[in-house]
C-alpha cells in the first residue's frame, strides 16, 4: 500500500510540473515548451531512489485510460518515461539540449 502512495505522489509531482515549464518558457516557441517540459520530466523521472519505472509506467497508463483525466499529461510523461528507461540521451547532455537537437516534437506528434 504505501508503493501505491508513493507512486501516486510521484505521478502528482509530475504532472503538476507542466505549469513550471509553462511560466519558464512564458514567450518562447512552441518547440521550446515542449522542450522545457521534456527536460523536467525527465530530470523529475531520473532522480535517484525514484519509484520504479514500471510502477510509475502502469500508474500512468491507468490515467491515460481514464476519460476524466488529463490525457495529454499523462502522454508526455509516458513518452518521456520511454527515453528514461531506453538511456537514449547521451550522458552528460542537458535534457532540453537533446530534445532541441534531436527535435523530439517531431517524434512526439
Amino acid at each position: 500500500m504505501n508503493n501505491k502512495r508513493e507512486v501516486d505522489r510521484v505521478v502528482r509531482v509530475i504532472l503538476t510540473g507542466l505549469l513550471l515549464p509553462l511560466v519558464v518558457t512564458g514567450c518562447g516557441s512552441a518547440n521550446e515548451h515542449f522542450c522545457a517540459k521534456y527536460s523536467y520530466f525527465y530530470e523529475e523521472l531520473s532522480k535517484p531512489g525514484i519509484m520504479p519505472l514500471s510502477d510509475i509506467e502502469e500508474q500512468l497508463r491507468s490515467e491515460l485510460a481514464d476519460p476524466g483525466k488529463d490525457g495529454d499529461r499523462a502522454r508526455i510523461s509516458l513518452y518521456v518515461l520511454n527515453h528514461v528507461a531506453s538511456g537514449i540521451k547521451p550522458p552528460g547532455e542537458a535534457p532540453q539540449d537533446y530534445c532541441m537537437r534531436r527535435r523530439l516534437w517531431e517524434s512526439y506528434r
